[in-house]
């Protein structure tokens, strides 16, 4: 007779998640991506874990791309953009104006948010994605900034598992700390590097050229605007 497995869930863990990415957004604790505008030259710091979870496009720029802390400057694109799209991947929603929500969908296509850049195509009901669009409704209240749910005690449950679907997770491999220079030429973001961590500011987000860069060089990261 094979030995007891427990299955301990803790039923606040995605809500857990969710509130702690926001405070470590709204604290910019553990960020290890910058993002800029630049044309405004102000800056959002962020988590590479989150974008990549939400955009397909940061995924592919961060895995092409593999520094410690890279500052992604977004041509063409407006601060309040980014900032409401930035809110929408770490919250899950978003509150905009009514004149802002067509520029918004776009950007939002343009770097393949999930959820936002479904709605800028026709919906077919054979689209396997249709689960993943988000709904439009209006806005009656001030979003306040979410907090961390309370520890709720783990459900435990007895359930038992194979010995033979117990399989070892493969070792993790190191990526090289190098850019790489195979990438396309494109005119909509630059990717830089820098080795040193930000220096968090209280006072708002500070212009592009006040960030400390340290042995920085330059690659221009080429994808194109389907404005």
């Amino acid at each position: 007779m094979g030995s007891e497995h427990y299955c301990l869930r803790w039923n606040n863990h995605q809500n857990n998640l969710l509130g702690v990415f926001s405070q470590l957004l709204q604290e910019e604790s553990l960020v290890d991506v910058t993002l800029a505008c630049s044309e405004e030259g102000r800056l959002i710091r962020a988590h590479k874990v989150v974008l990549s979870a939400c955009s397909a496009y940061f995924k592919a720029l961060f895995l092409d791309h593999p520094t410690r802390h890279p500052i992604v400057v977004l041509k063409d694109v407006q601060f309040s953009e980014l900032r409401d799209l930035v809110e929408f991947m770490y919250r899950g929603e978003v509150n905009v104006d009514h004149r802002q929500l067509t520029t918004l969908l776009k950007t939002a296509e343009s770097l393949k948010v999930k959820g936002l850049a479904d709605m800028a195509r026709p919906s077919d009901g054979d689209d396997d994605t249709v689960g993943d669009r988000v709904e439009l409704v209006p806005a009656d209240r001030d979003d306040e900034p979410m907090e961390p749910e309370d520890l709720r005690p783990l459900s435990r449950c007895r359930t038992p598992v194979p010995a033979e679907s117990r399989t070892p997770s493969p070792p993790p491999t190191e990526s090289d700390d190098n850019l790489s220079m195979q990438s396309e030429p494109s005119d909509m973001t630059t990717v830089c590097r820098h080795d040193d961590q930000p220096s968090p500011s209280g006072s708002g987000l500070p212009p592009v050229q006040q960030v400390p860069l340290v042995s920085i060089f330059y690659i221009i990261y080429y994808t194109v605007l389907g404005f």
